[in-house]
């Protein structure tokens, strides 16, 4: 696993002057990662995305104009 900065404005990434920095460690000897960083609330990208998949119906929300 990689962690990378985004700059919020310019929306360039640390690593592509940089490179990768080491992953933080926690005073457990445990590195930080993303459940980590979910579990504490904390706000992070990731390329992997949430899918929730469900037989229910939903309705749409986008409406034609």
């Amino acid at each position: 696993m990689n962690m990378d900065l985004l700059h919020p404005v310019s929306g360039v990434f640390w690593s592509e002057d940089n490179g990768y920095f080491e992953l933080p460690i926690m005073k457990n000897g445990k590195y930080i990662t993303a459940t980590v960083l979910k579990d504490a609330g904390i706000p992070f990208m990731t390329t992997f995305g949430h899918v929730v998949v469900s037989e229910k119906k939903k309705s749409p929300h986008l409406k034609s104009v």
